[in-house]
């Protein structure tokens, strides 16, 4: 029997539930000792890079492509200037230069006074992995 170890809701990062942990093959009850805090398990295949649990149907579902707009991905590092991710579900939690960031409206604006790259990781169990660079010049 192959089975899916993932994240349940019990969470406290609602971002993480669904993901796939792991993949494991036999007796269902060796599986149950290998399970850690806020992990579920159930039978089935899975790809975790395309795939995901969605937790409310208990179902294998595809991870979808956000439909992301970027205006620019180079800005000026004056304070003033930024670069805007538009098409971010609402709320979405995101990675800015290894943070969390929560977006309420739907887009980020990324603005600095410093010379740099700046980079977002759109790392969600519903969403493909998504990895941006922006550069402040």
């Amino acid at each position: 029997m192959n089975w899916i170890i993932y994240i349940d809701d019990s969470h406290p990062t609602t971002r993480f539930h669904g993901g796939v942990c792991r993949i494991m093959s036999g007796p269902e009850n060796e599986v149950i000792q290998t399970l850690g805090i806020h992990e579920a398990y159930m039978e089935g295949e899975v790809n975790p890079f395309t795939q995901y649990i969605n937790i409310s149907t208990g179902l294998v579902d595809e991870r979808q492509q956000l439909p992301l707009i970027l205006s620019s991905n180079e800005f000026a590092a004056d304070g003033v200037d930024f670069a805007q991710l538009s098409g971010l579900p609402v709320p979405f939690t995101l990675l800015v230069n290894d943070t969390e960031v929560l977006v309420t409206d739907g887009s980020l604006e990324i603005s600095t006074n410093t010379v740099g790259i700046h980079r977002v990781l759109i790392d969600h169990a519903k969403f493909k992995e998504e990895r941006l660079e922006f550069y402040a010049v």
